[in-house]
């Protein structure tokens, strides 16, 4: 029987996971699969801006044990292509080594701060369920005052520009709609706004963010 092992427990490990489930049944193929994930719950990454963090995490043994599929909590270490191995560190259990016969790595990203001196020490971020969590925590402990009310965000892709455009929203649940309303919010990106998106896209956006009242630095 072949084994096939899924690295990562996001959007695209959790797809392709489910997709070999459905094509190996189809074709009533005998397939063991398994799926190593660093948690046994799926984070919505792409909805981290929003408050309430905690509900953009969703439980993984629901999504995969109706289709028979094996959910392996820990992190892959290592991977022997030669023996067809995978090293998983399991933290309260003995590491483990897992045989297959196909893998697929779908490990997804990681925020890289750039090398700016201060930056690791201070500035939030939403890469991650707990970072999305910590922003929260910091935005509701902020003193109303003179310099509480700027707010700047690096980087105008999508999760920049989703986070500059909800974040008076959240404000106004956490301070008041006065608060919100008084805040600067600036967006700062050495490149124009969603450059992948193109010219006219982006005129849309540069009149919905100046609608939003947001600031931005662009080329800088």
């Amino acid at each position: 029987m072949k084994h096939l092992i899924v690295i990562g427990g996001g959007f695209a490990g959790v797809r392709a996971a489910q997709a070999a489930a459905a094509e190996a049944r189809a074709a009533g193929a005998s397939l063991v699969i398994t799926l190593v994930s660093e948690t046994d719950r799926l984070t919505l990454r792409p909805r981290l801006y929003k408050a309430e963090p905690e509900t953009w995490e969703l439980p993984l043994r629901p999504a995969l044990e109706p289709l028979g599929i094996n959910l392996l909590v820990g992190r892959a270490t290592q991977v022997d292509t030669v023996c067809r191995q995978v090293a998983v560190d399991r933290r309260r259990h003995p590491p483990s080594t897992i045989g297959y016969d196909v893998a697929v790595i779908a490990a997804g990203s990681r925020l890289q701060p750039p090398a700016v001196p201060g930056l690791n020490d201070n500035v939030l971020d939403v890469d991650t369920a707990a970072g999305a969590r910590r922003l929260l925590k910091h935005l509701s402990r902020l003193q109303i005052g003179p310099g509480c009310s700027t707010f700047v965000i690096l980087g105008a892709g999508f999760t920049g520009l989703e986070l500059a455009t909800e974040l008076r929203g959240t404000l106004a649940q956490l301070h008041g709609p006065g608060f919100a309303e008084a805040a600067r919010i600036l967006l700062v990106d050495p490149n124009p706004a969603a450059p992948e998106l193109g010219e006219r896209p982006r005129r849309t956006l540069e009149h919905a963010m100046a609608a939003a009242r947001i600031e931005t630095r662009f080329g800088r």
